[in-house]
């Protein structure tokens, strides 16, 4: 009995689908859909809304912008800074023999050829 009326209720979805297929033009359709579209963006904007509330939204210590200074004259001097690697030179000024030495992202044709037949290799 509950199959009969679930197909009743199946074919007569079915016939409304195709009424309104039958009976509605392009230009109809895209409108309904532009439609579908602005009220969907509603929906996902509005949960978006209530899910991250206005006064949550305040700027943190780390989003607070600071004054432009790339040189750091206008730094504090008792002030520490906040990258630890900043104090240590790079490795490359360590030692006049590492500037004849090439850069590792420098690569020439033959380290090129090289890596592509490892990579092979591995396949």
């Amino acid at each position: 009995m509950e199959q009969a009326r679930q197909r009743q209720r199946r074919i007569w979805q079915h016939e409304q689908e195709l009424y309104f297929l039958q009976h509605t033009t392009s230009e109809q359709l895209e409108r309904i859909r532009a439609f579908q579209h602005r009220r969907a963006a509603r929906v996902i904007q509005r949960e978006w809304r209530r899910s991250h509330p206005p006064h949550l939204r305040h700027l943190g210590p780390h989003d607070e912008t600071e004054p432009f200074d790339p040189f750091g004259f206008e730094r504090d001097p008792s002030a520490t800074l906040s990258c630890d690697a900043a104090d240590e030179p790079p490795e490359y000024f360590a030692e006049d023999a590492a500037v004849d030495v090439k850069i590792p992202w420098a690569l020439d044709a033959e380290t090129i050829a090289k890596r592509r037949l490892e990579l092979r290799e591995r396949a």
